[in-house]
């Protein structure tokens, strides 16, 4: 009996590492970003960047935000909430589509990543 539940453990912990370990890496990202500040000005840009994802134990480091593996589940948004920030994230077999915004008062800022593994 003790047996089984050690084996269940073993196979639920190396599921859950594989799921951070298969979301780290570099991917290649085309950057939209966008600035604004009330009454004052505007600014589009569009740049390449790659981005590195980093595994940590069972979680990921994505733009110096920790996600833990089981949190991302492959086709859905995975959204957190800091405000002022909002950080969101979607992963398709090997693309990454992330989406952060945060302002306040006067003014702020958005950024969306479009990046395929490489």
């Amino acid at each position: 009996m003790h047996k089984n539940i050690i084996i269940i453990l073993l196979v639920l912990g190396a599921i859950s590492c594989s799921k951070s370990r298969k979301y780290s890496g570099d991917y290649f990202c085309t950057v939209n970003g966008h600035f604004y500040e009330l009454n004052s000005y505007n600014i589009d840009t569009t740049y390449q960047e790659l981005l590195e994802v980093n595994r940590e134990k069972k979680s990921i480091n994505v733009l110096n935000r920790i996600i833990i593996g089981d949190s991302l589940k492959e086709g859905e948004w995975y959204f957190h909430s800091d405000y002022p920030s909002i950080f969101k994230i979607k992963i398709i077999q090997d693309s990454m589509y992330i989406s952060m915004w945060s302002g306040g008062q006067g003014g702020g800022s958005s950024y969306y990543y479009s990046c395929q593994g490489k």
